[in-house]
C-alpha cells in the first residue's frame, strides 16, 4: 500500500502472486489483476526488484 494507487485490496492481490510467482522486474505486476501498464508507470521509481537467495 505504500505504492502510489495501491489500495488494500489490490495489496493483497500482489502479496498472494507474490507467494506464487518470482518478480523479475515491474512488469511483472501486468499479470495482477488490477494492475496495468499505466499504474505501473505511476509508481515505477517506487517499485524495487530484488534477487533474494534460497
Amino acid at each position: 500500500m505504500l505504492l502510489e494507487g495501491i489500495g488494500s485490496s489490490l495489496a493483497d492481490r500482489i502479496l498472494v502472486y507474490r507467494e506464487r510467482h518470482t518478480l523479475n522486474c515491474p512488469e511483472d505486476l501486468l499479470q495482477v489483476h488490477g494492475i496495468g501498464p499505466i499504474k505501473i508507470e505511476r509508481c515505477r521509481r517506487t517499485i524495487a526488484v530484488t534477487e533474494v537467495s534460497n
